[in-house]
């Protein structure tokens, strides 16, 4: 085994994040108010609420010991612009989109990115090494109305981890943003079977074999 990662999200993304480091030899902790994945340690947590967080870290920490990685790729993404029977609904601008299900996307993508982030962190820099790696799947500017706020919270995600990388580095830890821009196109061109997420594995696995043999 190469070590513990916890991943949020057990959709998409974050499905496909665990899938390829369970197959890599990684023991994974699988976090997401949903969903699991056979051979993860899965909790059911809202990254958004400061106090599950908190509490299921601390039952895994208990249980499996600090984790070497965090893969954050818990995201809400533009639910709010499907109306009935997942029709989209055109909206002339960002003004007319429900606050309500804004606030869940900020609060999931921006304040729960942040929230395991920091708990993370602070074992890591005590203990000197570990790896953090956000997920940004969206450029930060959208002209579409609709992607308005799910693009201000990638933007949020890419600013957040530059800045922690700096303050982690000197500790022993790794912070690092992939990005979507390309990698889903060029492998689907390449390799049709290709899944739509599966880009993201070899880089996630990259950066982690990277921090090993640095290490």
């Amino acid at each position: 085994m190469k070590g513990l990662a916890i991943v949020t999200g057990a959709r998409e993304e974050g499905l496909t994040a665990a899938e390829g480091l369970l197959r890599a030899g990684w023991r994974v902790s699988l976090w997401d108010a949903e969903g699991g994945l056979e051979g993860a340690d899965v909790r059911q947590v809202n990254i958004a609420d400061e106090a599950q967080v908190r509490a299921v870290y601390a039952a895994v920490t208990a249980e499996l010991g600090v984790p070497d990685a965090l893969v954050n790729f818990a995201q809400l993404k533009n639910s709010f612009m499907l109306g009935e029977r997942g029709q989209r609904n055109e909206v002339a601008g960002f003004w007319e989109l429900e606050a309500s299900k804004a606030r869940a996307m900020f609060e999931v993508n921006m304040l729960g990115t942040y929230l395991c982030t920091a708990l993370v962190a602070r074992d890591m820099v005590k203990r000197r090494s570990g790896v953090i790696i956000n997920l940004c799947t969206g450029p930060g500017t959208q002209r579409d109305p609709g992607h308005i706020p799910y693009g201000a919270t990638m933007a949020f995600v890419e600013a957040f981890t530059e800045a922690i990388r700096t303050q982690l580095a000197p500790h022993g830890v790794t912070a690092r943003v992939i990005t979507s821009q390309g990698h889903a196109n060029r492998r689907g061109q390449a390799n049709p079977a290709y899944r739509p997420h599966d880009w993201m594995v070899e880089p996630i696995l990259d950066i982690l074999n990277e921090r090993v043999t640095a290490c």
